[in-house]
């Protein structure tokens, strides 16, 4: 009632002068809380008078019809939205979830364009001989690669090269994997592994790590993998992702946000996981949360995205959570995550030859009707402008001076 008889007072035209608009704004910081309880009272009546109407509504049809055909009405409704529950569900939690404060920002996955320009760097200063420039052994030597055979050369595995963080850790087919100690989580590392497969194709690459239906029938730890909620604006997801953990251990499960971008300019794929909350998918008691990770893989073509040939560079973080013995950390980084990129590899080259074998449609499909359908011009064209400035940072953050 005060906001009334001042704007019944002040207000004499159509058109308020700026002095009453002042006056106003001073008005309204001057009696906040007069102003919400007259709010609120206004919702309380309006409440009240819907719930009166609506009772009233009700009486009238029962008299009408009687109370057997209102239980029939209900009913029909109940049938008809039972069939739609999980699409009003996914609706609802939409609505719930802020993809403007979630979403993964672009300018961060684009300073990963670099990365495979930084495993060239630490390819050089780690894992190779400066006598004779051939490649030292990591862990164990492997088949077909030509290693340095000069006096005195030891393994380098977990050997600090001044002040690099990243050292080497393990050499797989194909695979090469370093890590470093966070500063902040002592026993904990982040890991960065370089590949090169020289009969995948890029494009196939990102589809298959996109079509979550696919990814049931060759990634034996995920127990169960869904899509909760999408963004196609910014080709953005966000997953559920439950992970199988040895006997004895609670299974992991993650809900994180996915996105990623395709740059015909620069040729390069980014594909980005961050951890998210969801509403649509509560913690259960019987898993494990995992509440820190991330993951950054990028994707480089040795000629074009749908020639055979593509190098890759992936950089992740996972904490358990919980202090697992070391045996269990040694199984996650030299054997569970090797032999993940090994399926994602076989998966990759039969989806290149027969597409998608599980016959639904995928979660996201930017190779479908033409591989840059979600590609924006106007982005990469800025991308283009900006390399200069992208290369000049990596020198002087990584190379030294």
């Amino acid at each position: 009632m005060i906001l009334l008889n001042f704007l019944s007072k002040n207000v004499g035209s159509i058109k308020m002068s700026r002095v009453t608009l002042l006056r106003l704004s001073q008005f309204l910081k001057a009696h906040p809380d007069n102003i919400r309880v007259s709010c609120l009272r206004n919702c309380e009546c309006l409440l009240a008078y819907k719930l009166r109407r609506g009772q009233q509504v009700l009486n009238l049809y029962r008299n009408l019809w009687g109370e057997i055909r209102i239980k029939k009405m209900l009913d029909y409704f109940r049938q008809q939205l039972t069939p739609r529950r999980k699409m009003l569900t996914l609706a609802g939690s939409m609505v719930l979830f802020d993809w403007n404060k979630n979403r993964i920002d672009e300018k961060y996955m684009r300073s990963h364009y670099l990365d495979l320009d930084y495993i060239n760097y630490l390819t050089k200063l780690t894992i190779t001989c400066n006598v004779c420039q051939k490649r030292l052994v990591i862990d164990s030597p492997r088949p077909n690669v030509d290693y340095c055979t000069c006096s005195g050369t030891k393994p380098v595995y977990n050997k600090k090269f001044g002040t690099c963080p990243w050292m080497p850790f393990l050499e797989g087919q194909d695979l090469l994997i370093w890590r470093r100690e966070q500063e902040h989580n002592p026993g904990m590392y982040e890991y960065k592994v370089y590949g090169f497969y020289e009969e995948v194709r890029a494009d196939m690459f990102l589809q298959v790590q996109l079509d979550t239906e696919y990814r049931k029938t060759w990634d034996v730890t995920a127990v169960d993998i869904k899509l909760l909620d999408s963004d196609t604006y910014s080709n953005s997801n966000v997953l559920y992702w439950e992970m199988q953990w040895p006997k004895f251990f609670a299974n992991r499960d993650y809900v994180f946000n996915r996105r990623y971008i395709i740059d015909p300019v620069e040729k390069v794929i980014v594909i980005t996981n961050h951890i998210t909350e969801h509403p649509s998918a509560p913690e259960d008691p019987q898993k494990f949360r995992v509440k820190d990770y991330k993951c950054t893989m990028v994707i480089r073509p040795t000629t074009t995205f749908d020639k055979p040939g593509v190098r890759f560079c992936m950089t992740y973080f996972d904490n358990p959570g919980l202090s697992i013995p070391g045996p269990i950390q040694t199984w996650v980084a030299t054997a569970a995550m090797p032999d993940f990129l090994t399926r994602l590899r076989s998966a990759s080259t039969r989806y290149s030859v027969s597409g998608n074998k599980t016959g639904t449609p995928a979660a996201d499909e930017p190779c479908k009707g033409g591989f840059f359908k979600n590609f924006s011009v106007r982005h990469r064209t800025r991308g283009l402008m900006q390399r200069t400035t992208w290369v000049n940072h990596f020198k002087s953050y990584f190379l030294p001076s």
